[in-house]
């Protein structure tokens, strides 16, 4: 009776590895950022700062995106990951680096030189829309 109890007690533990043995692939980083994003929030060398004109980004898996305004104020355009997908390029508009990307949550920074403020970071962080 023992040796049917052991063998039962295996065959269920070799059973439910088997099964669980799988993990769902984790999303790429195309996928986590094809979708309309939502402005949050965003900083200019760390300070509080909201944009005049930006509602939301829209990143699509073709390598297209839209930038969207106020007042229908849209701008279209191209995008790619840089070789180690850390940088999104955008055509015309330079790089954004990458500081968090997930499914919730898209947080990228961009630096700019000014005459009156030097070297200036703005960050800005979006959510699903």
């Amino acid at each position: 009776m023992k040796k049917i109890t052991w063998i039962l007690v295996l065959l269920v533990g070799f059973l439910a590895a088997c099964n669980g043995g799988g993990d769902d692939p984790q999303p790429s980083n195309t996928e986590l950022l094809s979708k309309n994003w939502q402005w949050v929030k965003g900083t200019v060398n760390g300070a509080p700062y909201t944009p005049q004109n930006l509602v939301g980004m829209e990143f699509r898996a073709d390598g297209t995106y839209t930038i969207r305004g106020r007042n229908a104020n849209d701008s279209n355009g191209t995008w790619a990951f840089n070789s180690n997908e850390t940088k999104i390029i955008l055509d015309g508009q330079g790089e954004l680096t990458i500081i968090t990307l997930n499914a919730n949550t898209l947080v990228y920074e961009f630096e700019s030189v000014n005459y009156k403020d030097g070297r200036v970071v703005t960050r800005y962080e979006f959510k699903p829309a």
